[in-house]
């Protein structure tokens, strides 16, 4: 094992989303206004015991990783992207229909998240960085206030790739993205 580097991290504050393709440039489109985010990974695990209760096998399945971000504002270009549904314009107002047959098959997109953080060794600060290569957005209606602002939630499950955001050839079976330490920007 090679890994170095102790990060102390603060909650993820920037966001980024683009359609995904199979390698080559993406056209990264800023989430605005991040308020908190998250990413969650888990493992489903089965065990086989005897009939006095002790274990004969265990194994681990079924990896899942989500990520959440909570924001304070939203932009409906990144509303478009994570549902796939169309947003229309009339008189100068924009519309985007929801409970469409489109949001059953969400597209896939990919994410580029910051937080800002810090080598716990050498006291250097910078970002650490979450990259997922594939993901299926959702997005929680925001409650209606007249003197509260609102927050949505967007809730993203990542699917594993088998290509990297360059198109390699990752190793294995493929990962949901990567993890960078401490970087300056």
């Amino acid at each position: 094992m090679t890994g170095t580097i102790q990060v102390q991290t603060f909650s993820v504050y920037s966001g980024e989303i683009a359609a995904w393709n199979s390698g080559g440039a993406a056209s990264w489109v800023t989430i605005p206004m991040v308020a908190e985010g998250s990413l969650e990974l888990t493992m489903g695990e089965a065990q086989v015991t005897d009939g006095e209760g002790r274990i004969n096998f265990q194994w681990y399945h079924s990896q899942r990783a989500t990520v959440r971000l909570r924001v304070k504002q939203y932009f409906m270009r990144i509303l478009e992207m994570i549902s796939g549904n169309a947003v229309s314009s009339a008189a100068g107002a924009e519309r985007l229909e929801f409970g469409t047959d489109a949001e059953l098959t969400p597209p896939i997109v990919r994410l580029r998240l910051k937080a800002r953080a810090r080598d716990v060794t050498t006291e250097g600060t910078g970002y650490f960085h979450i990259i997922a290569y594939k993901a299926k957005g959702s997005i929680s209606a925001p409650p209606m206030s007249e003197t509260t602002p609102g927050e949505m939630t967007y809730t993203f499950t990542l699917l594993k790739s088998l290509k990297d955001a360059a198109g390699a050839t990752l190793p294995g079976n493929g990962s949901f993205g990567y993890v960078s330490a401490v970087e300056s920007t």
